[in-house]
């Protein structure tokens, strides 16, 4: 039986202690821990839905000397000037070309080492509709990794699993990468049906479904709309 919510939980009150802006800081860094091999050395990263930036905390944490830009389309607060990593935020659109341009422009022409994504859609409180947004959220991570992940490149995105998840994983994600893992870290709340995807070696280029083509030609804010999550 799972357990009761309990916002103030010990992931909560660690958060506030080590300064991180959120406890799904150690979502992320338990999966590097897991995996080391996911960071190289003074990589490009780019953090997808980075507000408020907690993931962006941890990858600078692993990332001293690296470049790390996040995204998002809400503003997300400056972190202090002795940050660990070069950084930059955008508050944008991460389907718009202008965005993209600006996450190139900030690698120096180069594509990123490694994309996290922490996105999610706004539940409505339907399990089976929430985790089919999800996959389709998903969906367009890959595409934004057509774009922006560098070849042998390295993904982890959260995504809620439900009863669409396995055609997704078999026939999509697993097909993009080298080696694929899924992780639920201690983290995640007990009642949550929340994991995350690990994806290595991005074999550069996504299989295209009719779907897929119809999805990439909306924007993030009009993809957002259509799930409810603005």
């Amino acid at each position: 039986m799972p357990k009761a919510y309990n916002p103030n939980d010990i992931y909560f009150r660690k958060a506030k202690e080590r300064g991180l802006r959120a406890r799904s800081a150690f979502k992320l860094e338990e999966i590097i821990q897991r995996h080391p091999t996911l960071i190289r050395k003074k990589s490009n990263i780019v953090d997808l839905g980075a507000c408020p930036g907690s993931f962006l905390q941890i990858l600078a944490e692993n990332n001293p000397g690296g470049k790390i830009c996040g995204v998002d389309l809400q503003e997300i607060k400056k972190f202090p000037r002795n940050f660990p990593a070069q950084l930059k935020l955008i508050q944008g659109d991460i389907f718009e070309e202008d965005t993209a341009q600006q996450i190139l422009k900030f690698f120096d022409g180069k594509k990123a080492d490694f994309i996290t994504s922490d996105m999610a859609p706004r539940t409505s409180g339907i399990k089976s509709v929430d985790q089919y947004r999800s996959i389709e959220l998903n969906q367009r991570v890959l595409e934004i990794c057509d774009k922006q992940l560098k070849y042998n490149g390295n993904l982890v995105s959260k995504i809620f699993k439900g009863e669409d998840f396995e055609e997704f994983w078999i026939n999509e994600f697993r097909e993009c990468f080298e080696k694929t893992k899924t992780f639920k870290p201690k983290a995640c709340r007990d009642r949550s049906f929340e994991m995350f995807l690990i994806g290595i070696g991005w074999k550069g280029e996504r299989k295209k479904t009719e779907e897929s083509g119809i999805l990439e030609e909306m924007t993030e804010e009009d993809y957002l709309r259509e799930m409810g999550r603005l």
